[in-house]
Parts: C-alpha cells; sequence; structure tokens
C-alpha cells in the first residue's frame, strides 16, 4: 500500500471501471469524511467515535446516476469510552472518496457473518 496515498486514491486508483468489484476486499472508512461534523463539538462518553477512521470491507462498487463511485460496505466504529465491543454496520452505502485500502489483517468483529 502507498503510505502516501490519500483517500478516493483507491476508487481512481483500482475501481475506475464497471467490472465487478473482488469479494469482500478490506478497507478504511475515513469517517471524518463521510460525516463531517462542527470544529467544536462536545463528546458523550458513551456515544459512537465518529473521528478518525474504521476497519470495513466493502463487496461491491456502484455507480450513481452523476457519475460517482459507491461502496457496499461493512464497518465498525468504536464507543468514545473505549469499551472493546465496537457497533458493525452492515451493506452501507459509502463515497468513494472516504475509502482507502486497508492491509492491517485485522478482522471486523462478526465479518464472518457478513454477505454482500
Amino acid at each position: 500500500m502507498n503510505v502516501n496515498a490519500r483517500p478516493g486514491d483507491y476508487v481512481r486508483n483500482t475501481y475506475m471501471r464497471s467490472a465487478p468489484s473482488p469479494p469482500c476486499e478490506a478497507v478504511w472508512v475515513h469517517l471524518d469524511l463521510l460525516w463531517p461534523v462542527p470544529q467544536q463539538r462536545r463528546t458523550i462518553i458513551d456515544g459512537l467515535d465518529f473521528r478518525g477512521r474504521a476497519r470495513g470491507l466493502i463487496f461491491r462498487w456502484l455507480r450513481t446516476g452523476d457519475g460517482l463511485w459507491v461502496g457496499v460496505v461493512s464497518y465498525e466504529i468504536a464507543h468514545c469510552d473505549g469499551r472493546p465491543q465496537r457497533v458493525l454496520f452492515r451493506n452501507q452505502l459509502v463515497p468513494g472518496h472516504a475509502l482507502s485500502q486497508r492491509d492491517d489483517g485485522r478482522p471486523l468483529a462478526g465479518s464472518d457473518h457478513l454477505t454482500p
């Protein structure tokens, strides 16, 4: 993986085509790009942490009517209080600019039961 790669490079360099995606490829979901938040915000200790990036698996690429790429992605989000359990969101549409390749080798929580 290119350490200088930016979110969105993954789409431009890998999937600017209409061919089927390989099954279950590991990706990072860049939460700050997916869910932009105001500069000043408070932290709810038992809330979900939408900062940084989250581990995900992409199942398929789709193209929108205006030419943008979106991935069908399952990803996990941590809680702000640091508890070990993560919340798994399945089969969510995520814009391509908020995805990048992940090669950390770690599985998602409950990923053995994921289906596209």
